[in-house]
């Protein structure tokens, strides 16, 4: 998921970001005032939205722009000075963004409880298998199997893998 160690703080900050968002976002639907409840859920959203999205764009998208921009500018004779941004992509930053957002637009719109637990918030969101071979998965389909107990039995998977050779 991450190709630099350095970009490990980008992903964390991305998923603070959106954990947090969750937290706060289930804490504005207990406001009694229905209009400050989504007036809070709504600010909650647009900061996990732009916040994550400025990060896309900045590590994906920012020299494309910068450079398409220059381009434009010098068709009419104006010059332009923006630094590139030079940095090599992470991995996965954009289905790992928009993975992170959807649990935001879940918990808002009530289809999951906000995890508390950041372990399987992160498991959620990080989840290796998922990331390589996507799609995005809804939230609601995925989080409540990391609290479902399951017992390893020998006979089952000796019995599946004799099936299957």
């Amino acid at each position: 998921m991450v190709l630099n160690p350095k970009y490990a703080i980008l992903i964390a900050t991305s998923t603070i970001i959106t954990y947090l968002s969750g937290l706060l976002i289930e804490k504005a639907n207990k406001i009694s005032n229905e209009k400050k409840s989504i007036q809070f859920k709504k600010l909650w959203v647009f900061a996990s939205f732009s916040s994550n999205l400025g990060i896309l764009f900045l590590f994906k998208y920012y020299n494309f722009f910068n450079e398409s921009l220059s381009r434009l500018l010098h068709v009419f004779s104006i010059s332009n000075h923006a630094p590139s941004f030079e940095y090599l992509l992470p991995l996965g930053i954009s289905f790992y963004t928009l993975q992170a957002l959807s649990y935001t637009v879940d918990v808002y719109r009530k289809d999951v409880p906000a995890q508390k637990n950041i372990g399987k918030y992160v498991l959620f969101v990080s989840f290796f298998p998922q990331v390589v071979a996507g799609p995005i998965e809804k939230s609601k389909n995925m989080l409540h199997q990391f609290d479902e107990k399951h017992n390893f039995n020998y006979d089952r998977v000796k019995i599946k893998f004799q099936k299957n050779h």
